[in-house]
């Protein structure tokens, strides 16, 4: 298994995963499989933002008295 951040500087990469709407980039996270052949295939992708289990003060931004919207 190998974990890695990569840098997509000069390419469409970030668009055509979905991390990237217009001028909006969206943080997120895709994980990859690849093939003894060296095909590399997603397998999944999931974006951050409220309420994503990777994040779990949010729930505790509920109990604010503007809750998550400020």
């Amino acid at each position: 298994m190998e974990i890695g951040v990569y840098s997509c500087e000069g390419s469409s990469l970030i668009q055509d995963m979905g991390y990237q709407e217009g001028e909006d980039y969206r943080l997120g996270v895709s994980t990859y499989y690849k093939e003894n052949d060296g095909k590399i295939y997603r397998i999944a992708k999931m974006l951050f933002g409220p309420f994503d289990p990777f994040f779990g003060v949010w729930h505790l931004f509920t109990l604010l008295s503007d809750s998550v919207n400020d």
